[in-house]
């Protein structure tokens, strides 16, 4: 019995020190990157040739204040985008410089079609550019639209693509799969309306025409005004007080009250036997 209580003992402290040195090693590991702008560059040096530079679950990076040290980095939103955050945030030691955002598509996904597309570049297209614009998680499509096939290659890439497509004319103007008149599930009739330029033309065209009527309305009250005072200086005879009450009333205008008092004294004057 008294061997046993020491060996008891013994075992006991092992038991401790092994599981202080289990803590230990289960301790997070340091960061990897000093911020997120470390992190993009270690994306970029390791992406292989021709393939995305991002992992899986993200969907484009772009800088938050027009520096190379704080990113946006746009995930998708599931679970592999809940994780990839995560990882990210693990992955840096200043977790400030990055700031998360969800968008639709991964980013492996729109460079994939951006290849395919430019493999369409040409005359017979009117396309002469192509690249993945990651703030808006789409790709651009730049297009000559007055080649006479570019209309049915935008209808032909919405109707497939959908809205992982957008054009930019030659003009500089986008043409975005609600342009068309092509609408997806999901999309509310009156989603492209305020997104298209051709709203706000039109709107504007609005407000023009509501000014020129504001400005024909003045023009119009000025001439009444005009004609009134003529009126009121005309040099017909007013030979009695009803009619120079109906004068006053008819120029529509409001005379100084020493102006009105005298016409009506002058019209009872000239009322008088």
């Amino acid at each position: 019995m008294k061997k046993t209580i020491p060996f008891l003992l013994c075992i006991f402290m092992m038991f401790l020190l092994c599981s202080a040195a289990f803590a230990e090693g289960a301790e997070e590991s340091p960061a990897q990157y000093e911020n997120a702008g470390t992190l993009f560059q270690h994306w970029m040096e390791n992406a292989g040739n021709g393939q995305s530079p991002y992992p899986a679950y993200v969907c484009g990076v772009w800088s938050t204040d027009g520096t190379e040290k704080n990113l946006t980095i746009a995930v998708t939103k599931d679970e592999a985008g809940e994780a990839g955050k995560a990882e990210i945030l693990a992955a840096i030691a200043d977790k400030s410089t990055v700031t998360f955002t969800y968008q639709a598509y991964p980013f492996a996904e729109l460079w994939a079609l951006q290849q395919t597309l430019q493999e369409r570049m040409g005359e017979e297209t009117g396309v002469y550019g192509v690249g993945v614009y990651e703030s808006e998680n789409c790709v651009m499509i730049s297009i000559d639209e007055e080649n006479p096939n570019a209309e049915a290659f935008m209808h032909e890439c919405f109707e497939r693509y959908g809205d992982r497509v957008r054009f930019e004319a030659g003009s500089g103007a986008y043409v975005m799969i609600e342009d068309i008149g092509i609408t997806l599930p999901g999309m509310g009739a009156d989603r492209g309306l305020a997104a298209s330029p051709w709203f706000w033309a039109a709107f504007a065209g609005i407000l023009l025409l509501a000014a020129l009527l504001m400005l024909r309305q003045r023009k119009l009250a000025a001439t009444h005004a005009g004609a009134g005072t003529a009126a009121l200086h005309s040099s017909a005879r007013i030979t009695t007080r009803r009619e120079a009450e109906a004068a006053v009333r008819e120029a529509e205008l409001t005379p100084p009250p020493a102006l009105d008092a005298a016409i009506l004294e002058a019209a009872d004057e000239r009322a008088k036997p």
